[in-house]
């Protein structure tokens, strides 16, 4: 019967998901609104942080890393929490995206999509060399010492060669995307390899993946049609990279004479993904706060966010390595009042969602389009820290105002214009 129970919450969730994709897609028809909308977002971090986990955890004896004594009533509790969360959700998009009275706002593409000027070539390459420097500062700093990156992040240095690598990861999504638009694959390669190499000696996947699936969402999006053996290609890669990055990490910092091919394969497990490392925890850190409930209600977290709680808490030993862990925002929520905080706090990430609805049927501008996409890259991210994440978003957007703000200067530095897409002048009526 719990089993039975718990099948059914998952598929609960699921139907959740797909009527809250439905109600952000407002009726669009093209690529960029049917999968790049908030919904589908969310959609998406939800399913690999707490969809996905729960039926890896009922499907092994009700396993939750990090929470050994969980049983399976903690787990098939948490889960129906979850429902309540992803319903809230939903009422609360619902409702704001009623007081907006915009159900059918813009059913069509707005995005002039067009080429780059030559100064605009200028400008990003200036972003990807300012944040290769960057990067790789961070890298040299981390190969010197057995601190994780949050430590050296935090200081001076470490705050403005991570400021100016956001700017690098910018300019790499869109030459990326630009290069495999116009089928230039060498330089699409390049581009990914001589940045990704210093990307991939500061530890930071996410900062490796996301400028590529960004890239190749843009060339679905400006051609209006998927290439389903391309995100079948970039889904493999993200695999591969979420199984041997850490391990290779690993047996790379200590040096290559200290390489030991034999030890590296032993660490590569595909059970890691989702069990045994905690690269989608979600679901387990959630059953884990919701379930023990010991941790006093501190409303103030909303404000500031619930990691250090969360993790002097429950994990002491490891916070104090300089590693934490995601409270996810339901969690989080959770610790500030328990479950009627969650339940109004879910209601109220479902109005953010309708407010980056709105926002995202506006965009016009090919730079805010990218800026959109970084931050619902943490915007969405449910699984994680969800205000300590707020300034890595900002960083990461910020590119794109910075590109508006110069396009004046740009237009006289090369005041041919592009001419925009087929696809784009139609859509827009011009």
């Amino acid at each position: 019967m719990i089993v039975f129970l718990q099948i059914l919450a998952i598929l609960m969730q699921a139907v959740l998901l797909g009527v809250i994709v439905v109600t952000a897609t407002a009726g669009g028809r093209q690529v960029i609104q049917r999968y790049l909308n908030p919904g589908c977002w969310l959609t998406f971090f939800y399913t690999l942080w707490f969809l996905i986990p729960q039926f890896v955890s009922i499907t092994n004896d009700n396993f939750v890393i990090g929470f050994p004594a969980a049983t399976e009533d903690d787990v098939l509790q948490s889960q129906w929490r979850l429902v309540v969360f992803l319903a809230t959700v939903l009422i609360g998009l619902f409702s704001t995206r009623a007081l907006f009275g915009s159900w059918s706002i813009l059913t069509l593409q707005n995005i002039r999509f067009r080429g780059l000027r030559r100064s605009e070539h200028q400008m990003l390459w200036l972003f990807y060399i300012s944040g290769l420097i960057g990067m790789t500062y961070l890298a040299t700093q981390l190969a010197g010492t057995e601190d994780f990156r949050s430590v050296l992040v935090k200081t001076p240095p470490g705050m403005v060669a991570t400021a100016v690598g956001f700017f690098g990861l910018y300019a790499m999504a869109v030459l990326t995307g630009h290069s495999l638009y116009h089928r230039n694959y060498p330089l699409a390669i390049l581009v990914v390899l001589v940045l990704g190499t210093a990307i991939f000696f500061t530890a930071a996947r996410g900062r490796l993946l996301w400028p590529i699936v960004l890239g190749v969402a843009y060339v679905a999006c400006r051609r209006n049609r998927i290439n389903w053996t391309s995100v079948a290609c970039v889904s493999v890669i993200g695999i591969l990279v979420l199984l041997v990055f850490d391990p290779v990490f690993s047996s790379l910092r200590g040096g290559l004479r200290h390489f030991d091919g034999k030890q590296l394969a032993e660490r590569i497990n595909p059970a890691n993904i989702f069990m045994l490392k905690r690269n989608f925890d979600g679901f387990a850190n959630f059953t884990l706060i919701s379930s023990v409930d010991s941790l006093k209600k501190q409303p103030g977290v909303i404000m500031t966010g619930a990691r250090v709680p969360f993790m002097e808490h429950y994990f002491p030993e490891i916070f104090e390595s300089g590693v934490g862990f995601g409270t996810t925002l339901p969690g989080m929520f959770w610790l500030a009042g328990g479950f009627r905080a969650m339940a109004i706090g879910g209601a109220a990430y479902g109005a953010l969602l309708a407010v980056l609805t709105n926002i995202f049927h506006r965009i016009k501008r090919e730079p805010m389009f990218w800026s959109y996409a970084f931050a619902m890259t943490w915007l969405a991210a449910v699984g994680g820290n969800f205000q300590e994440s707020l300034d890595k978003m900002l960083a990461l957007a910020l590119p794109g105002f910075v590109w508006v703000a110069l396009l004046p200067l740009l237009r006289m530095m090369d005041p041919v214009e592009p001419e925009p897409d087929p696809l784009s002048t139609k859509l827009l009526g011009s």
